[in-house]
């Protein structure tokens, strides 16, 4: 968890694209590693009431859209991973990464998404907002071509129905 006024507080708001975001200031900002640890961190903010902001690479145009005065930013910028199937048809991808991450690992083996025009676009915000990208008119969206998503859920066991 990083606090204001430390350098990773600091860096994470300097990190945003629109100056909106960055001026904005969360309570506290929470950097996840796992999706455990996402569900994890949701499901103590909601049981709590905790108001909260989700951050992929930050590339929102406008101020409230991946940061929250005064509440926690989960900032996923360290899920990162991007793997290529062995019969190279699909790419698994971190929500926190960058499209630039992406094609970084895909160019050597000569195959693409229909990603972002943009390499610093992040995946997790341009797949929620549809995701035109150049390949859009013969692909469809980004998010026309996504097969699935990981969802992980952590409930607390208490609060079950019997």
């Amino acid at each position: 968890m990083n606090y204001p006024n430390t350098t990773a507080y600091n860096s994470t708001l300097a990190s945003y694209w629109s100056l909106q975001e960055g001026t904005t200031a969360p309570s506290c900002i929470v950097v996840p590693t796992t999706s455990h640890d996402v569900s994890t961190a949701v499901s103590l903010m909601s049981a709590q009431d905790c108001p909260f902001a989700i951050k992929c690479q930050g590339h929102a145009p406008a101020q409230g859209f991946a940061n929250i005065q005064s509440g926690v930013t989960l900032d996923l910028t360290s899920l990162t991973a991007v793997y290529l199937s062995h019969d190279l048809s699909s790419t698994s991808v971190g929500i926190g990464s960058n499209w630039s991450a992406v094609y970084e690992v895909l160019d050597p083996y000569n195959v693409t998404v229909a990603g972002a025009r943009n390499g610093a676009v992040g995946v997790g915000g341009f797949l929620l907002g549809g995701g035109i990208s150049f390949y859009a008119p013969r692909e469809g969206w980004g998010c026309d071509n996504v097969l699935n998503f990981e969802v992980y859920m952590c409930r607390d066991k208490t609060k079950q129905k019997k």
